[in-house]
């Protein structure tokens, strides 16, 4: 059986408002802010070939 960690090759939470901190992470060196909402994820180790899935969703907590 494979690990969580093995079964997913990178993964990151991070908070987007003001600097970019990374606040929890696996196989991700650092996130580049380009603008307002994007953001390039920048890998540690690459991926194997070019046919990988990204999934993201993005919150606002302050909302009222």
């Amino acid at each position: 059986m494979r690990s969580a960690m093995s079964a997913c090759r990178a993964f990151v939470s991070f908070n987007g408002t003001g600097t970019v901190a990374i606040r929890s992470s696996y196989n991700v060196s650092s996130i580049t802010d380009n603008g307002v909402g994007t953001y390039t994820v920048n890998f540690t180790a690459a991926m194997v070939d070019a046919n990988y899935l990204v999934s993201g969703s993005a919150n606002k907590s302050n909302v009222r």
